[in-house]
Order: C-alpha cells, then structure tokens, then sequence
C-alpha cells in the first residue's frame, strides 16, 4: 500500500529564512532604541545642536569683517552683532544686505548705512521680551523693503537673535518652537532671559490685519528712555575699557584710562536721570567708585612696567559682577 501524500510541503530553508526575519526585526528595534536612550542621554549641547535645522549657518569670522556671532537664518535673514567697527558696513554690502534692523538702544549710525546703500529700521526692545508691535513691525520691514536683512542688537546674543528667530519663525512656518530655542541657544542667547525664551517658543503670529493696520512708517531712528540710551552708550565704552591690553603701549593704556573715568562719570550721569529709580541709584554709584578704582590701576601702569594684569582682572571682574547684579535686580 502506498502511504498517503501531502498537497502542503516544506519550503526548503523556510525555517531558517524565518528565523533571519525575526532576527532582523528585532535588531532594528533594539537599534530604534539604542539610538533613543543615546539621544536622551547625550550631553545637553550635544542635543541643543542636534535640534537646529541645516539653515542656520554661521558665518566664518574671516568672512564678517567687523563683525561677531553672525549667523545666518534661512535665505533672506542674518542675525549678528552692531556694525560699530571699521569695515562693518562694508562687510554687510559684500554678503548683499539691504535692510539693517536694530533692536538696540543705541541710535544706529543711518548716515554710515546709507553710505554703503543699505536702509536703516530702529525698533529698539528690552531683555524682558520680543513685544507683539515689534514683531509685527520686523514683519512688515521684510515683507515691504528690500533684502536680505541684517537683524542686530549690541553683541548679538539676546535680543538680536531672539528677534530674529521669531521673525523667521513667521516668515518659514515649517520651523518648530524647538528648532526655534535650539538655535537661539546655539547662537548664544542666555537661559537668565526666560522672557526672550517665551517670546520665542509661544509665538503669536502677526494676523494679515494687524500687518495692514500697523502706521507706515519704519523708523530708521527711534525714541529710546534716557536710563536705556546711557545703558547703550555705556555698554560700548565698557568693551573698550574691559579688554584686556596685549600690546600694552602707552596710546591703548591712555585710551583705557579716559574710557574708564568717562564710564564713571556716565554712571554717576546715569543716577540723576528721572527714569532712574530711588533703588538703581546706590548701584550706579558703588559702580562708579569701582570704575574709578579701575582706572586708578589702569594710570598706574603708565608709571611703571610692572604687570598689573591680575589686578586689573581682579577689577575688572567686579565691575563686571556689580552690573549683572544690577541687570538681575533692574533689567527687565
């Protein structure tokens, strides 16, 4: 008798094939999540720059003349630091800037821009936040005069880059509030601005109405309180007082040494202006004694070839620590 057959045989090397399958599949999830915990667990600057998209670029120092910190964000819109120094504006024509918009309290130098054809737009703001009304009139300035645009504050940290990302948050849609953190962290923003932060990552996007009704003008000047415009100007003359000196000749010594007591004197200005409350005063004047003790050091130096750096580290450092003190207590 001949033993009944099956219609179902064994495929040869099934077994095997399916056992390769399942042994893939679970290697690719065991990798999925690797790679997960690995993310999670990778230092905070290591995800902070995983997190910015490949359109923001900074721009080389050898290429920014000038300039520091400029990043450039998309197509149309770089962010930076003030074109204060020699060849800045230059350097600005050269990338084929248009449009300069400041959000700093000093008073941009218009006449310098328009001499190198680019167009002025001052919307100074605070370290509290990115107002509404501001960013409505970053959007209409991109949108209605020629680019691309320079977006600055004083070093190109925090209220530059804060404007900037929510200006290309409205102007690329596809950018997330975490793209938008990443990148301002990335480009220098302090985690001590939480309101910059905040403007930034729950950003209200200006409406075609609000855009429309906004008034025509874009100031290439605007009105800025006293307290802030000294605070600006102060800010400038400090970098040249705070560097350290390398070649130490007698004309950069000098110069450091009038700077320092002009710095002084501002601040003492600073504590008899009306917008200066009864509480900042005490602050600006114990800076002032500092700067003059500063600059005391600084005059020694022209007596005598000793090294006084350390000490003029030393006070530089408190002078500095002084004003952040007073930045935490008064600055928003």
């Amino acid at each position: 008798m001949t033993a009944p057959t099956s219609n179902h045989q064994a495929t040869p090397g099934g077994g095997m094939l399916f056992f390769c399958g399942l042994l893939i599949a679970s290697l690719a999830v065991g990798l999925v999540v690797t790679a997960k915990k690995e993310r999670e667990s990778a230092p905070e600057e290591v995800r902070v720059k995983a997190a910015v998209p490949d359109s923001v670029r900074p721009i080389h120092p050898s290429n920014i003349t000038g300039l520091h910190n400029v990043y450039r964000l998309g197509e149309v819109l770089y962010t930076g630091s003030s074109p204060d120094e020699e060849g800045s504006f230059a350097t600005l024509a050269r990338l084929g800037i248009k449009t300069i918009i400041s959000v700093d309290g000093a008073q941009p130098d218009v006449e310098g821009a328009r001499a190198h054809g680019l167009r002025y737009v001052h919307l100074p703001i605070t370290y509290g936040s990115v107002p509404h009304e501001t960013l409505v009139g970053l959007v209409r300035a991109t949108k209605e005069l020629q680019g691309p645009v320079y977006l600055h504050c004083h070093h190109g940290k925090h209220r530059g880059p804060a404007c900037a990302v929510a200006l290309w948050r409205c102007l690329d849609r596809h950018v997330t509030a975490d793209q938008a953190v990443a990148t301002m962290k990335v480009i220098g923003t302090a985690d001590k601005y939480a309101g910059l932060y905040e403007s930034v990552r729950d950003l209200a996007y200006p409406t075609p109405a609000e855009l429309k009704a906004a008034k025509s003008d874009l100031p290439e000047v605007s009105h800025v309180p006293p307290l802030a415009k000294t605070m600006s100007e102060i800010d400038r003359m400090w970098d040249r007082v705070a560097v350290p000196v390398v070649d130490r000749n007698s004309t950069t010594i000098t110069m450091q040494l009038t700077t320092a007591y002009d710095v002084a004197e501002k601040f003492r200005e600073a504590a008899r202006l009306a917008d200066v409350t009864d509480a900042m005063r005490p602050g600006f004047e114990e800076i002032a004694a500092d700067l003059d003790a500063l600059a005391d050091l600084i005059k020694g130096e022209l007596r005598s070839p000793a090294d006084s750096s350390p000490l003029r580290a030393a006070a530089v450092e408190k002078v500095k620590k002084r004003c952040d003190q007073c930045h935490n207590d008064f600055r928003q």
